[in-house]
This record gives structure tokens, sequence and C-alpha cells, in this order.
């Protein structure tokens, strides 16, 4: 693996649509760029994590080795207390803001969750009123959109 195949599949992971991906998550860098990353399953949004988001940092094999050590080879679940430990690793180079499922993102109650419903529906308003609302089900294609497009 190198910095260009990981960026490939990145790049693969952000263009993929939320609506049929098993989970995602929301990343921002040290530049405050976040971004959406989706793939089929939980354990390949993990794998991605260890595996690939190192290579984007200025130094990736410390990163390899940090996350490894967080994130083993057998890991699966997308838990809040393994997000926490990710982020304390990772502090200066990057942040896993959210990660889930697409539902998630556009229903529950979190402060992320709102933060991208309010920014999506904010560019759909006519009068530019955002919302935290839960999205209805004709306002998540845009959504989806809105997401892979999203680089704020």
């Amino acid at each position: 693996m190198d910095k260009t195949q990981a960026q490939r599949i990145l790049q693969t992971a952000i263009e993929r649509d939320p609506r049929t991906a098993g989970a995602g998550y929301l990343i921002q860098d040290r530049m405050t760029i976040t971004l959406a990353c989706w793939f089929p399953s939980e354990a390949e949004a993990l794998s991605a994590i260890r595996d690939l988001e190192p290579w984007m940092t200025d130094d990736p094999e410390g990163c390899l080795t940090a996350l490894g050590a967080v994130v083993g080879a057998n890991a699966d679940k997308l838990t809040e207390d393994l997000r926490n430990r990710i982020n304390e690793v990772v502090r200066e180079d990057f942040q896993i803001l959210w990660w889930g499922d697409f539902e998630d993102l556009c229903v529950a109650d979190g402060e992320v969750q709102r933060e991208m419903r309010w920014n999506y529906l904010e560019t759909e308003d006519e009068d530019g009123e955002g919302s935290d609302r839960a999205l209805r089900d004709e306002e998540r294609a845009g959504f989806a959109e809105f997401l892979q497009e999203l680089e704020t």
C-alpha cells in the first residue's frame, strides 16, 4: 500500500452512495476539511481508518502502528468507546467526528448528525433557514449527494 493507492480507495468510498452502504464515517483533518466515507460494512470502515487514513498524514508509518494497536485486525463494530480511543491516538492528524449508517445520520439526535442535517437543509431552503430536524424520505437522495460533495 502507498499513498496513491490509499487515495484511490478513499475516493471510491467518498463517491459511494451512502443509502446503499453498510457504514460510514465523517472525518476531519487538521485543515478542518470534513469528508464522508462509505463502506459495505462496519468492519471495512474500521479497516479503512486503520489501514488507509494513516497514508493521508505526515507520518503514515507511525500512524499505522498506533492505529493498529487500537483497532485490532478483527475489529468489526463501530462503538463510541473505540471512536474515542482512535481519536485520542490520532488527535494531531485527524478526528473521526461520527460513524454509523446513513439512517442514523438522517434521523439521530446527536450533535454531529443534527449539524450535518442543518448544513444540508440550509442549502435546500429557499430562505436560507436551516433546521436540524430528521430528514423526510424524499430529502434523502439530496442529502446523500450533499455528503458525497462534502468538503466543509
